[in-house]
């Protein structure tokens, strides 16, 4: 690569918790998880619509195209608005799209069925947006739950060769599909899908399986750290991508390696080789497989540090959002660094046994530096280091 910097300089972000990037940070930082509804909701109900009514953006299914490319759409143009971009400087900027499943709701409409089945549902995905932003391209890419982390090093790298005087990266889910939410179920990576038990709880005791999640995440990069000409309300403190690694291990094809070779290489460049970090954004699926395995590999990487570093494991309040995920960690950090507070993580209650520090009340702090990660069936593993400008 060359010596070009990669700036983060606007965000977007919708979440079943909020359809904005700062209204989804205000309902995490009131302790809301987007299974708050289910004690609302009386027995007996289903389980697809438990998994439905808790982790659907309702306002994907507003538009009258395909409900990937909707929130997709959304997300670029209020990271664009968040960068002080026009909707000209947008089709003026190439993208870069992940998403493990893509457009994939088309395969089953039979109005668009054939479309999807001719470019397939991530092809389909990069046209319909291609369509409605006039971007000059609009490449995708597939890395399972990491996607979100690997377009980011795709668009990185992207900017360095000075391809285009800036880049849009993009990470969608919207794949509440029965076929899908009936997979993962016979995997055995849910909750019980009850009113009573189907909640994510990374990093406690109690956890049992992470919930399904529709989101979209957003991200400008450009090579100056230029201030946005947005509004205060949209707008983030620039944040310089330090870093980002992608890898892959070959052990399975849904299972992690038990020795975690991958991610404890990832974990070393970022937490002990990069330099000190103010909060980690560790993967945190909540499941039993994951969350003590990874914590482990981190507090290794860390050494002395690792007791006087603070973690954050967002999925438990707007859920897992697949191919989406990491680049929302990634955006929730950027809104971090910018309020100066950490959200909440209310249903910790039995902590893991880590030194590590989670915080179950929030805190208010400087958070200038994070590392995050981001791991996926098949091995996909990758982690990126992002920092703040300082202020003036």
């Amino acid at each position: 690569m060359s010596a070009r910097d990669a700036w983060i300089t606007g965000v977007g972000l919708l979440t079943p918790l909020g359809n904005s990037a700062w209204s989804t940070m205000r309902a995490l930082l009131e302790g809301r998880t987007i299974t708050d509804r289910l004690g609302q909701i009386a027995e007996p109900i289903d389980a697809e619509t438990i998994i439905r009514g808790t982790g659907r953006i309702f306002d994907s299914q507003l538009g009258s195209g395909d409900p990937t490319a909707t929130l997709a759409i959304r997300a670029l143009n209020e990271a664009a608005n968040s960068a002080g971009l026009s909707a000209d400087d947008l089709s003026r900027t190439p993208i870069v799209v992940a998403s493990s499943k893509g457009a994939i709701g088309a395969l089953f409409d039979p109005s668009t069925s054939m479309h999807a089945a001719t470019q397939g549902p991530h092809g389909l995905l990069c046209s319909l947006i291609r369509s409605a932003t006039r971007a000059p391209s609009c490449r995708a890419v597939v890395a399972a739950c990491a996607s979100g982390l690997f377009a980011l090093e795709a668009g990185v790298r992207m900017l360095h060769r000075g391809e285009a005087p800036r880049v849009a990266v993009v990470a969608v889910e919207a794949s509440l599909v029965p076929l899908l939410m009936s997979s993962y179920r016979r995997l055995g990576v849910l909750p019980p899908v009850t009113n009573a038990d189907y909640r994510c709880l990374p990093m406690d005791r109690r956890r049992c399986g992470f919930t399904l999640s529709e989101l979209a995440a957003a991200i400008i990069l450009e090579p100056q750290p230029r201030q946005a000409q947005s509004s205060g309300a949209a707008a983030i403190t620039p944040m310089r991508v330090l870093g980002v690694r992608t890898a892959d291990e070959a052990h399975h094809v849904i299972k992690s390696s038990p020795q975690a070779e991958v991610l404890a290489r990832l974990s070393q460049w970022a937490l002990r080789e990069s330099g000190p970090i103010d909060l980690l954004h560790p993967h945190a699926t909540g499941t039993r497989e994951n969350d003590e395995a990874e914590m482990a590999v981190h507090a290794a990487a860390l050494g002395a540090r690792a007791e006087s570093t603070l973690a954050y494991a967002v999925k438990g309040a707007i859920g897992h959002g697949l191919g989406a995920a990491g680049l929302a960690s990634l955006v929730t950090a950027c809104l971090i660094a910018r309020s100066g507070r950490l959200p909440p993580m209310p249903w910790l209650r039995e902590p893991i046994d880590t030194p590590i520090h989670f915080s179950s009340a929030g805190e208010r702090g400087t958070f200038r530096r994070h590392a995050i990660f981001a791991s996926g069936f098949g091995g996909h593993t990758a982690a990126a280091i992002i920092e703040a400008q300082p202020r003036n």
